[in-house]
């Protein structure tokens, strides 16, 4: 089978909800069918048979591209990743079986209405998102939620329709036995929990800010670390920036010399939160709100994880950090319980099998490189 693996980005060679996904999905698709990941880039990597890249400056003819690639080539099967414009390049083609014949599965990261309204209010915009999700989640052939919040919304609009999960590589993102603290760090007491950009988008915007509002009301002996894209960085004497990371390594890395990371959400993204799993991943312990939690299930705050209000969080961390004991078991429970629900090995097969589903394949093909 050929699969087009749609992603709108910002530019697919950076790390954010929808890339992270995005690649994950190429990597286990890749083992068993051809797949043609049609995005945006700015040439990082050569075009290729498998790689088909779009300059980001002209996003604006993205759906007039894409309507050329897909007719290039013979897809069974098209796959947009939370791409909600392609969709429809996608979907009119489709109804064309005798100039292109292949199936639309669409992947929805989160409600997008409910997001729009965390950042917009009930304007003119947010109906407009309401709009476009009814169509898009109404006309596929099959529809791919990342949490139950996603799918008990969406389910409503189309009855096939199934929860697959984030999934993180457990044997990538692991806390390592080798990493070491610097003596002096462990002398002074001192402390360095993660902030997780990018900064100043989305529902990242207020991180920095939340430590700039409560700066003195942290133990002097608590150091941020920003790590992420940062176009204006705050209260350099608090916290130390790490600026983009394009290494998974080098980010897996940086997460390993952490203490615990915190993710101050204000509002609810509806979608679940890859910082906050990758961390857990890795065995961190995690703080965060309420609304950092939302559609963050089977996780249980107090044993996996620290949930507390915004106005709290201060005062928790600094009474919960210096416990070593609480934190080497918080973050031990944190890494059992992702393990369980959110690793690759519990969720690597089940994209597949939708696909062979939903397109009657009634035999499942050998992997790449099987005899």
């Amino acid at each position: 089978m050929k699969v087009g693996l749609l992603c709108y980005c910002r530019n697919i060679f950076e790390s954010d909800g929808n890339t992270v996904r995005a690649k994950r999905v190429l990597n286990e698709l890749n083992k068993v069918h051809e797949v043609m990941l049609v995005s945006l880039g700015k040439g990082e990597a050569p075009q290729s048979e498998n790689l088909v890249l779009l300059a980001p400056r002209w996003r604006k003819l993205w759906n007039l591209w894409l309507a050329t690639i897909i007719l290039r080539n013979r897809f069974d099967c098209i796959y947009c990743s939370n791409d909600w414009r392609g969709f429809f390049t996608a979907y009119l083609f489709s109804k064309f079986p005798k100039v292109v014949k292949y199936k639309v599965i669409f992947e929805a990261h989160s409600i997008v209405s409910e997001t729009t309204k965390n950042l917009e209010g009930k304007s003119i915009k947010f109906r407009l998102s309401r709009l476009v999700e009814k169509l898009v989640i109404g006309h596929a052939d099959y529809v791919i939620t990342l949490s139950p919040n996603t799918l008990e919304t969406y389910c409503r609009y189309n009855k096939n329709i199934e929860m697959i999960p984030v999934f993180v590589d457990e044997d990538l993102f692991k806390r390592s036995e080798g990493t070491k603290r610097k003596q002096h760090d462990i002398k002074s007491q001192l402390k360095y929990i993660g902030l997780i950009g990018p900064f100043g988008v989305g529902a990242n915007k207020g991180f920095l800010e939340f430590i700039a509002g409560h700066q003195v009301e942290f133990d002097p002996r608590i150091r941020f670390v920003g790590i992420g894209k940062c176009e204006r960085e705050l209260t350099r004497e608090r916290i130390i920036y790490t600026g983009y990371l394009s290494s998974v390594q080098d980010y897996i890395t940086q997460l390993t010399r952490l203490d615990a990371v915190l993710i101050p959400s204000v509002f609810a993204t509806t979608g679940p939160c890859n910082k906050i799993l990758e961390a857990m991943f890795c065995s961190l312990p995690v703080f965060t709100t309420p609304k950092g939690m939302v559609a963050l299930y089977y996780l249980e705050p107090g044993r996996d994880i620290f949930v507390f209000e915004e106005k709290e969080l201060p005062s928790k961390i600094n009474e919960l950090i210096f416990d070593e004991a609480l934190m080497r078991q918080v973050g031990n429970s944190a890494r059992k319980a992702v393990e369980r629900y959110y690793s690759k090995k519990v969720n690597r097969d089940k994209i597949v099998k939708v696909i062979h589903r939903v397109c009657n394949v009634k035999k499942q093909p050998a992997t790449k490189g099987e005899v």
